[in-house]
């Protein structure tokens, strides 16, 4: 049994099944994802995870804040009532999504911005034990191959295979393929921003908290832009 341990951490539809199965089936590795902490939420103490079998090697994923809220809303409108955050109303808008609370939260916004803070401050403390990165870093075969390079190089890990096994579906917590089809362009041409009203992003925008927003390498999105067109040029930093 590998001695190469690991744990995934982020919120939910941020990509913790993609990065765990990229890990499993490229690394000689063992996952202690949610053995020591639960990989939604926030991290304890570094010497937890110098466990009897091992350091644990702590990767963290993000995902922008305006296209994490709107997938956070359609999977807690189609998750079983056990997996619902606290406070969830399934007859709520995706406006009153954005303005109720959220697990121990006043809102998902607050949650993002205080996970995407405290898991900062971990990737400071794990130090060399630690690697981060965005899931929109890791929507085609090249970029998840630049993270595969990232992890070999950081954790020293031996590898199952000459090239790099990438994945282009949907995967399950169980590592089964949920869906053929990932549309990345929905994610990389800000193609969410179509469920938000300006009142909503502005009430989003006011929320978020902008020391988490610059740690993540996130920018501020100003304006709900007209039909479904590329948002590039909508992007900037609040002032």
């Amino acid at each position: 049994m590998s001695q190469n341990l690991f744990a995934v951490q982020g919120l939910q539809r941020s990509g913790t099944n993609l990065i765990e199965q990229l890990l499993v089936r490229n690394f000689d590795v063992r996952s202690y994802v949610n053995v020591i902490d639960w990989k939604h939420w926030l991290i304890s103490a570094p010497q937890r995870y110098d466990t009897p079998d091992g350091t644990v090697r702590l990767v963290i994923v993000t995902r922008n804040p305006y296209a994490w809220l709107h997938s956070a809303y359609r999977y807690m409108r189609e998750a079983p009532p056990q997996d619902r955050s606290l406070g969830f109303v399934n007859s709520w808008s995706f406006s009153e999504f954005l303005r109720g609370p959220h697990d121990r939260f006043m809102s998902p916004v607050d949650r993002w911005g205080i996970t995407i803070l405290s898991w900062h401050a971990s990737l400071m403390e794990f130090g060399m034990y630690a690697i981060g990165d965005k899931i929109e870093h890791l929507m085609g075969a090249d970029s998840q191959g630049r993270f595969l390079d990232h992890v070999k190089a950081r954790f020293k890990w031996p590898t199952k295979t000459e090239e790099w096994s990438t994945i282009s579906q949907h995967i399950s917590v169980d590592g089964k393929v949920v869906a053929e089809n990932f549309d990345a362009d929905y994610y990389l041409r800000d193609r969410y921003l179509q469920h938000y009203t300006q009142a909503d992003l502005d009430y989003v925008n006011a929320r978020l908290d902008q020391v988490a927003m610059e740690r993540a390498g996130y920018n501020f999105i100003m304006e709900v832009p007209d039909g479904n067109s590329p948002q590039s040029n909508h992007t900037s930093r609040r002032p």
